[in-house]
């Protein structure tokens, strides 16, 4: 049990989309397209900021 709006409820939610995202290359059920570039840095956890440093 998580309470909601907390470190760990964003913890899990970022688990949740790597373990989708490594299902998804595996399977090879869909293509990269499907995924925003933004929802790529989040999964990876690199933020625009980063990288225009």
């Amino acid at each position: 049990m998580i309470t909601r709006g907390t470190i760990e409820e964003k913890i899990q939610e970022l688990q949740e989309n790597k373990r989708n995202l490594v299902s998804t290359i595996l399977d090879g059920s869909e293509t990269r397209s499907s995924l925003s570039l933004e929802e790529i840095r989040e999964i990876l956890g690199i933020s625009a900021e980063s990288l225009e440093k």
